[in-house]
């Protein structure tokens, strides 16, 4: 049986970010939830396709079972009846008859075992390559899965970047590359007061080793994209590097640090367009901008604001559970401020009503 008869399986799709009638942003709840059902149907149909083919396989082998089964029946019917007729040959004494008897009866017996062994040699073959043929279909199945979900990892950190970028900076122009599209994932194009002042290219890989053609792709894009900047958001970096890289005029950072540099490479960029700098005095100022971004001291200051940071997000946290406490104690107190006043009212209530039933 071959594989190519087998039921047919519905490719995998990619994770879905934008709406297939108009095309614009879904978001990333809403990607995220379509994304989910796309892979559930296509799981669905992945297990259907396994099952439908195991029976295709089982009808096959029983049939060829019960094959072997008629021909085994028949030779041994035919041995049966060269047993009898020679039984019947000894009885008689006829010697010269039961010689050609016992020769039949032995060639029949070596015809059987040639044959059973010949089927069995030929299913055990035809098992083996049906057996070999699915483990190859379903390996590549599997391989195309965990490909769709380290491609939804990296679509899941992009989406991220991109809705903190546009968070950021509401006033920049910030747009993501369609699927399949050439060129890097984010586009920033940095505004101040309407005005253009420079472009930013980012890329986002989520995955597990680090490749050199990774920095290649998005220096071609950056240059493609006629970009200041390229950033490279990757949880992997180059052998001996970690946090923040420069490699190639290409800046690799980790997640939680891209958005602090793009920071700082917009108000550079601002800054630069408003002093009017020539082509060549803007390239030396982001040399040495570079040279200060991948520096200790850059390191040493960015250590001590994400610490400073993080102490301020921690004195929220506090503020925030102090504020709960002193709005629960209010609720408490308010609420025994009404009931003395209603006991209150009950009193001058039932005072009222008293002088006016005297009356």
């Amino acid at each position: 049986m071959d594989p190519a008869t087998h039921p047919k399986v519905t490719p995998l799709r990619p994770p879905v970010t934008r709406c297939p009638t108009c095309g614009s942003d879904l978001g990333r709840a809403k990607a995220a939830e379509v994304t989910a059902r796309l892979q559930r149907e296509h799981e669905e149909l992945l297990q259907e396709a396994l099952f439908q083919a195991q029976l295709l396989v089982s009808a096959e082998a029983a049939e060829q079972l019960a094959a072997a089964g008629r021909e085994k029946r028949a030779a041994v019917k035919r041995a049966n009846m060269l047993e009898a007729e020679l039984i019947k040959l000894r009885k008689n004494g006829e010697d010269a008859a039961r010689r050609t008897v016992e020769a039949e009866l032995q060639k029949q017996r070596r015809l059987f075992d040639k044959q059973h062994d010949q089927l069995a040699l030929k299913q055990q073959a035809e098992f083996n390559r049906q057996r070999e043929a699915w483990q190859k279909k379903v390996r590549l199945l599997e391989r195309q899965l965990q490909q769709q979900r380290a491609n939804e990892l990296g679509d899941g950190a992009e989406i991220d970047l991109f809705e903190a970028l546009r968070t950021a900076y509401p006033d920049d122009h910030i747009t993501r590359v369609p699927k399949g599209a050439a060129g890097a994932d984010i586009t920033q194009e940095v505004r101040s007061k309407g005005t253009v002042c420079g472009r930013i290219v980012l890329d986002s890989k989520n995955c597990q080793a680090w490749q050199n053609g990774f920095v290649t792709k998005l220096r071609a894009d950056r240059e493609a994209a006629q970009a200041d900047h390229a950033i490279l958001s990757s949880t992997v970096f180059p052998r001996g590097r970690q946090e923040l890289a420069l490699v190639e005029e290409v800046i690799i950072a980790s997640r939680e640090r891209v958005v602090a540099i793009v920071d700082l490479l917009r108000q550079a960029l601002i800054r630069m367009h408003g002093l009017r700098l020539s082509a060549t005095e803007r390239t030396d100022k982001m040399g040495a901008l570079y040279a200060y971004i991948t520096s200790a001291a850059y390191a040493r200051h960015a250590a001590a604001a994400a610490r400073h940071a993080g102490e301020i997000s921690m004195l929220d946290t506090e503020e925030e559970k102090e504020h709960q406490r002193v709005w629960k104690r209010r609720e408490r107190l308010t609420g025994a401020l009404q009931k003395a006043l209603r006991d209150i009212d009950a009193e001058v209530s039932a005072i009222i009503e008293a002088d006016a039933k005297s009356a």
